[in-house]
């Protein structure tokens, strides 16, 4: 299946692209961990209650393992780590992790490699194949 494409005009006044079409793509849905038990109950011999008990589990490992610092690699999809928005001071000394770590965040890096040349763009496994479809204004 192709991705829907939506343009949509840059508002911004300040932004040097004001005025400007942007593509945004068009979500068709949401996927759960339910569709993912079902449609990979029906590829292979585990049964439902089999994936979601591994699905489950893996959710809670990958979170112990980002709360401990570690960096998360899901061989051919991506990197997942934890990463922190803070305010900054001047004087590190007058860090203070309550009033100065805004927010703590989940940064995923999807895996892929470089085309051809020396520093050809960088391709992602997860979007290899994708065909651009309907493009609406």
């Amino acid at each position: 299946m192709a991705l829907s494409i939506r343009l949509q005009k840059n508002e911004i006044k300040s932004s040097v692209n004001y005025g400007k079409y942007f593509g945004h793509v068009i979500s068709t849905g949401e996927v759960t961990l339910d569709d993912f038990a079902n449609e990979i109950q029906s590829n292979c011999s585990a049964k439902k209650s089999d994936v979601q008990l591994v699905l489950t589990e893996l959710q809670a490992t990958i979170k112990r393992h980002l709360q401990d610092g570690q960096i998360v690699v899901l061989p051919e999809i991506g990197r997942l780590k934890l990463s922190v928005e803070t305010v900054g001071v001047a004087d590190p000394k007058k860090f203070n992790k309550k009033k100065h770590i805004k927010r703590t965040v989940c940064k995923f890096i999807a895996t892929g490699k470089r085309g051809g040349k020396r520093n050809g763009r960088l391709k992602y496994d997860l979007c290899e194949g994708v065909e651009i479809g309907r493009v609406t204004h």
